[in-house]
């Protein structure tokens, strides 16, 4: 064989063996990525509200896949089939991870339906194998955008009254009885990792026209969960906003807002391309949490890092 063919052999040889050495070194990082995840997060008891369905649904999905054995996640949502479906999903994923469905009008709470569901997801998950709790997480997720009117037009008291029902007022129900359920085992076990998140939205520190329900229910709950991380020092708080998701929430600002030119920008979101799917926006929150990239209180947009 000719010189130059030789080297030409040689070339292509080494090239093989750096591409094989390079995928087996990828496939060495992503193990060890989702391993520190897995250690980082460890046994984990976690609740989310809204878990029916868009955000809440997929946060549901992708934390179960990143937790430890022995985890629990209890779910929070008014439809009880939809809530039975994401179990199956769930339990075909992960066997590592038992997810508690919890059919729950949070217009209306009940505490001591709560108080029960959370307790009992404490006890389950420490009764499994696995070691002892690490990590307790609260998603206030559940949330709506009707009724869409302008201020001028917002004059039906028991209308509003219900609006914040649900959005404002729910959250300190759900979250009072968290903090119950946190507050037994922190007494016995100091080292647990409390966070809560609330999924928050540009709305809440921007106004926007003929969304005045939705912008002052998002700020409220803004400074909520400010203040809970002044009171509470030893918990981790994040106000998230998820940026514009592809849900049924997004669809109905886009083709229901009574301002034109909200309702318009909405639409050219979606024929830009500029809307996020579901999992990309989990995974940033999921990230955030991970790293612990934020100062407890502070609101975190999908576009801020």
């Amino acid at each position: 064989m000719e010189p130059v063919s030789l080297a030409v052999c040689s070339v292509k040889f080494v090239s093989r063996g750096v591409c094989r050495a390079l995928k087996l070194l990828f496939s060495l990082c992503t193990l060890i990525t989702h391993n520190i995840r897995v250690m980082t997060w460890g046994k984990t008891v976690a609740v989310v509200t809204g878990a029916s369905r868009g955000i809440g649904a997929t946060l549901c999905e992708r934390l179960s896949l990143r937790l430890g054995p022995g985890s629990v996640v209890i779910g929070i949502a008014r439809d009880e089939q939809k809530l039975q479906d994401l179990a199956q999903r769930i339990a075909q994923s992960t066997k590592d991870v038992t997810f508690v469905p919890v059919r729950q009008d949070l217009s209306s709470p009940d505490p001591d339906t709560l108080n029960s569901a959370f307790a009992a997801g404490f006890e389950q998950a420490q009764s499994c194998p696995g070691g002892q709790i690490n990590t307790a997480l609260m998603v206030h997720n559940a949330g709506s955008l009707d009724p869409l009117r302008y201020v001028r037009n917002l004059d039906d008291f028991t209308l509003i009254s219900k609006y914040y029902d649900l959005n404002l007022s729910s959250v300190y129900v759900v979250n009072a009885a968290f903090l119950r359920a946190v507050k037994s085992l922190q007494a016995a076990q100091p080292s647990l990792a409390v966070k809560v998140v609330n999924i928050t939205s540009l709305a809440a520190v921007s106004p926007i026209k003929s969304w005045a329900l939705y912008c002052s229910g998002k700020a409220g709950r803004d400074m909520l969960f400010r203040v809970l991380a002044a009171e509470e020092p030893s918990i981790s708080v994040l106000n998230y906003a998820p940026g514009p998701v592809s849900t049924d929430m997004h669809h109905m600002a886009a083709t229901e807002t009574p301002d034109e030119e909200v309702r318009e920008m909405f639409c050219k979101s979606v024929q830009d391309n500029k809307v996020l799917a579901p999992e990309q926006t989990i995974d940033k929150l999921l990230q955030l949490l991970e790293e612990g990239s934020y100062t407890s209180g502070d609101h975190v947009d999908y576009y801020d890092r």
